[in-house]
C-alpha cells in the first residue's frame, strides 16, 4: 500500500529519521484524563469576561436611552422632502420651487367627480389658468402646507384670482369615494379662489396619476400612503407650461410644516407664475 505521506509531499524515509516521536499514554492515563474533563478557565479570566459583558450591556442601555429620549422609541432628525439648499429662503424663486419650463403641449385629460357628485373635466376650465396639484384625501401629508400656500397665492393675486383655478386630484388609493374627502381641504383653502377637489375610482385615477408622473406607495402594515409631490401650471389654452416641486419638513410622527417665511415665498411664486400665464390685464 502506498504511504499516505507521499501525497502530502513528505518523504517517509526522511520523516522516519527526523519526526519527533509523540509521547504515548497508557490506557489508564487516558481514562484518568477523560474523567477530569476539559481544562478549567482560571477565575481571573472569568472575572474579566464578566466585567466586559457588564460594561457592554450598560453601554447599550445608556445608548438606547439617549437615542430614544428615554421613551423607548428611536428618534431621528426630521426629514425634508427636498435637499436643504432648495429650502434656503434666499435662493432664487425658480430654485426654491424646483421650477421647470415644459414644452407647451395639451395637458392630459381629466374627468373626475367633486364631493357633491358633480363631474368636472379639465376642458371646462379653458380660458383660465389651472394650478394642478395632488392631495391625500385625508389631508394628513403635505396638504396643509401646500393648501396654505395656494390660499395665500389667491390673496396675492387679488382680483385676478377669479381667473385662476386651483384643481386638486385625490392621491389616496385607500380613500377614493366622495364621502371620504376630508373637509380640511376646504377649511385650508377657503373661498379665496375657485378650487375643486376631484376623486374617482382607481380605474379612473390611475391613468391620471400616471400621465402626470405621480407615484404612490401604500405601506400595507400601517396603511400609510406616500406619494411624490408635483404642481403643474396649465395655461388658458389647456397646455402644460410649468412644473414645480412642493416640499415640507416631515417629523417622525408624519407632521408636515414649513417656516412661515418659506410658505409666503412659495405663495408669491405660485401667484407670479399663474399671473404670467394670464398675460397682461385686459
Amino acid at each position: 500500500m502506498d504511504d499516505p505521506r507521499r501525497f502530502l509531499g513528505e518523504d517517509p524515509e526522511v520523516a522516519e529519521h527526523h519526526a519527533p516521536v509523540p509521547p504515548t499514554l497508557s490506557e489508564m492515563d487516558r481514562a484518568v484524563a477523560l474523567l477530569q474533563g476539559p481544562p478549567k478557565m482560571p477565575r481571573r479570566t472569568i472575572g474579566w469576561v464578566l466585567a466586559v459583558c457588564l460594561f457592554l450591556g450598560l453601554g447599550g442601555v445608556i445608548g438606547d436611552h439617549y437615542l430614544d429620549g428615554g421613551n423607548g422609541i428611536a428618534t431621528k432628525p426630521s426629514a425634508t422632502t427636498r435637499p436643504s439648499p432648495q429650502t434656503d429662503l434666499n435662493a432664487p424663486l425658480s430654485s426654491l420651487m424646483g421650477l421647470k419650463n415644459l414644452s407647451p403641449r395639451p395637458a392630459p385629460a381629466i374627468g373626475l367627480t367633486e364631493a357633491d357628485g358633480k363631474r368636472v373635466t379639465l376642458a371646462s376650465f379653458l380660458g383660465d389658468v389651472v394650478v394642478l396639484s395632488f392631495f391625500d384625501a385625508r389631508c394628513d401629508d403635505i396638504c396643509p402646507v401646500l393648501g396654505s400656500e395656494l390660499a395665500q397665492a389667491a390673496v396675492d393675486l387679488g382680483a385676478r384670482a377669479s381667473k385662476v383655478v386651483l384643481l386638486i386630484i385625490n392621491s389616496d388609493p385607500l380613500a377614493t369615494s366622495t364621502a371620504s374627502v376630508s373637509p380640511l381641504v376646504g377649511r385650508v383653502l377657503g373661498r379665496r379662489a375657485p378650487w375643486h377637489f376631484l376623486t374617482g375610482t382607481l380605474r379612473q385615477l390611475n391613468p391620471i396619476w400616471s400621465a402626470y408622473g405621480v407615484t404612490i406607495e401604500v405601506q400595507r402594515s400601517s396603511n400609510l400612503v406616500a406619494h411624490n409631490d408635483v404642481l403643474y401650471f396649465i395655461d388658458p389654452e389647456g397646455r402644460l407650461r410649468l412644473m414645480a416641486v412642493p416640499f415640507a419638513d416631515e417629523t417622525v410622527h408624519r407632521r408636515f410644516s414649513l417656516p412661515t417665511a418659506l410658505e409666503k415665498r412659495w405663495a408669491s411664486g405660485i401667484a407670479t407664475e399663474a399671473e404670467s400665464l394670464l398675460g397682461a390685464p385686459s
